[in-house]
């Protein structure tokens, strides 16, 4: 099996998760790339599955996932695909996405799933650092996954797409 795990980072957590499932997905001996796609721009016809990462920030996917995935939606609906996502609110992350990717591709998405989030003040600048310290003060908070990517979650999207591509 050939994975492209594309992601791209903001604060860096996205890009944890992405070499996580990195990890995950080279110790079942699939052959899998990653790749900044704020960076770089791969074809995904190259691959037999195609993973994306994104943060989320203020309900907005990353501008470079929800561009490449526009560009390169034809040759996605080809081939098994998901998506996982960064946030710290870790409630129905196909509805986090509806608005942002079509309704498609996210019908055929075999997985999607969030792996966590963080808000660490020290990587915020500007307006994103005003916003961090607001959250932070709200009640909600408490409810918040922000304690950084969580292991468990990346090693059960991991199995899931095992599962669902040997089937």
């Amino acid at each position: 099996m050939n994975v492209l795990i594309g992601f791209a980072s903001k604060t860096g957590t996205t890009e944890k998760a992405a070499r996580m499932l990195y990890q995950q997905l080279t110790d079942i001996g699939w052959q899998t790339t990653v790749a900044d796609l704020s960076k770089e721009n791969p074809s995904p016809a190259c691959y037999d599955l195609v993973i994306t990462g994104s943060p989320v920030r203020c309900g907005m996917i990353h501008k470079a996932i929800k561009g490449w995935l526009s560009a390169n939606e034809s040759e996605l609906l080809t081939k098994p695909f998901a998506l996982f996502l960064c946030r710290c609110m870790q409630n129905d992350p196909v509805n986090a996405l509806a608005a942002q990717v079509s309704e498609k591709l996210l019908n055929h998405a075999s997985k999607i799933d969030d792996m966590g989030g963080e808000m660490d003040l020290a990587k915020q600048k500007g307006f994103d650092r005003f916003m961090v310290k607001m959250i932070s003060k709200m009640p909600q908070a408490a409810q918040m996954h922000i304690s950084g990517v969580e292991p468990e979650r990346v090693a059960a999207f991991a199995q899931a797409l095992k599962e669902t591509v040997q089937a």
